[in-house]
């Protein structure tokens, strides 16, 4: 009896599987990388802006209600889209982070 249930509820599959279309598939992921890197690259580009205006103003590096602000939005955004949102707000703690490291190192440069 257990044996026909799972041989009824099994799944059957094309035995080959095209490994080039799972290269045409790495690929496109290699190219969406690279494309988010540079995205990347663009905001911390920006935050070290922003460093440098908060240094020039006398902000404090931290706002914390636009970081709760940002978590939240993009957090919904991420569900909306179908993905899960903690895992953006992961990811935005990480881009944070990061953001805060660079703003600090333009309070930091004198030469600026």
């Amino acid at each position: 009896e257990v044996l026909n249930f799972i041989l009824n509820t099994l799944v059957l599959r094309d035995s080959v599987v095209s490994t080039e279309s799972l290269n045409l598939l790495r690929q496109q992921i290699d190219e969406l990388d690279n494309e988010l890197l540079e995205v990347l690259n663009k905001r911390m580009r920006v935050s070290r802006e922003i460093g440098q205006y908060k240094k020039e103003h006398r902000m404090p590096v931290l706002q914390i209600g636009r970081h709760d602000e940002i978590m939240q939005s993009r957090a919904a955004l991420a569900e909306e889209m179908g993905m899960s949102g903690d895992f953006m707000r992961t990811v935005l703690s990480a881009i944070h982070e990061e953001s805060v490291r660079q703003q600090i190192e333009v309070l930091n440069d004198r030469t600026r």
